[in-house]
C-alpha cells in the first residue's frame, strides 16, 4: 500500500484542533492537518468530519473506526499465533496524548487539542487480554502489517 502525505489545512484560527494519522506499521505521521472544531463535538464526529472532508477511505462511524486507507478489518485483523495466543489489530486515537479507554463517541473535542489515530494491536494469551492499542509498528514483521507494506 502507498500513501501520500497531505498537509492540507482547513483553519488557521484559534477554534482549531490538530487532526493526525499515523502510517500504520511504521511510526511515521502522514496525515497532520489543522481542522475547525464544531461547538459540542466528538472525537468521533470530528473524525468523520476531517475524513470525509479529506477524502480518505474509511469504515466505521463516530462510535470506532474500523478501517482508515482500507487497512483490514474484522478476521481480517487478526492474527493466530497458536491455540493459545492471538493478535487482534484495529485503529486507535489518543487526545492530547493520551489514549482515554471511551468510545470516540463519548469525548468532547476542543481547539487546540491534538487527535492522533494509529493502527494498533491488542494481544489474547492464554484466553485473557494481555495489552490494547499497541502501535503496530511494534509487529511490523507481523502477517498483518506484511500485507499492508507489500
Amino acid at each position: 500500500m502507498n500513501y501520500v502525505i497531505i498537509g492540507l489545512l482547513f483553519s488557521l484560527n484559534s477554534y482549531a484542533a490538530t487532526f493526525k494519522i499515523k502510517r500504520p506499521c511504521e511510526d511515521k505521521i502522514i496525515i497532520n492537518t489543522q481542522v475547525a472544531v464544531m461547538t459540542g463535538e466528538s472525537v468521533g464526529d470530528f473524525t468523520i468530519r476531517t475524513l470525509k472532508k479529506l477524502q480518505i477511505p474509511f469504515k466505521g462511524s463516530s462510535v470506532g473506526i474500523h478501517s482508515i486507507f482500507n487497512t483490514p478489518n474484522g478476521l481480517d485483523a487478526l492474527e493466530v499465533i497458536s491455540n493459545t495466543q492471538m493478535y487482534a489489530y484495529g485503529w486507535c486515537y489518543s487526545i492530547n496524548g493520551i489514549g482515554p479507554e471511551s468510545y470516540p463517541s463519548e469525548i468532547n473535542i476542543s481547539s487546540d487539542d491534538e487527535i492522533l489515530w494509529w493502527f494498533g494491536y491488542a494481544e489474547q494469551l492464554n484466553g485473557t487480554w494481555m495489552t490494547q492499542c499497541i502501535s503496530s509498528e511494534d509487529r511490523s514483521n507481523g502477517e498483518v502489517c506484511k500485507d499492508i507494506l507489500e
